[in-house]
C-alpha cells in the first residue's frame, strides 16, 4: 500500500466537522474532526481508518488521510462515521485526487495535488 502513495495511485482527504469551535455538540463534530472514521472501499477491498490526533510522544501527525488505489483507479464508496454519529458517503473519487469533506453535507472541495 505504501507503493500506491508514492506512485500517485491514491486518494487525499481532510475532514471538517460542522462546528466551528475545538468541541463537538450534541449535534456537530468539532472542525478538526478527530475520532472520524473513514471506510474506502474499492473493488472487493475495504479499509477503515481513523483520523487521530497523535499516535506517540512528541508527534505530529498530518490530517489528511492518504488512501491508496492498489491498480484501480478510484475509491469507489467512502463513508465517514463522524464523532457526532453522523454519516456522509461519497462514490468514485478518482485517483490522484485530494478532496476537502463536510460533516454538513456541504459539496466535496477538490483540489489540485501538489
Amino acid at each position: 500500500m505504501g507503493d500506491d502513495v508514492s506512485q500517485k495511485r491514491s486518494v487525499s482527504v481532510s475532514l471538517v466537522g460542522g462546528n466551528d469551535k475545538a468541541k463537538s455538540t450534541e449535534t456537530t463534530s468539532a472542525r478538526d474532526a478527530i475520532g472520524a472514521t473513514v471506510i474506502a472501499t474499492s473493488g472487493k477491498s475495504k479499509r477503515a481508518f481513523q483520523l487521530s490526533r497523535w499516535e506517540g510522544l512528541a508527534t505530529q501527525n498530518s490530517k489528511w488521510i492518504h488512501i491508496g488505489t492498489g491498480d484501480g483507479d478510484k475509491i469507489d464508496r467512502l463513508e465517514v462515521a463522524w464523532p457526532s454519529g453522523k454519516k456522509t458517503v461519497h462514490e468514485n473519487l478518482k485517483s490522484g485526487s485530494r478532496v476537502t469533506l463536510f460533516e454538513d453535507g456541504s459539496d466535496p472541495r477538490f483540489q489540485a495535488k501538489p
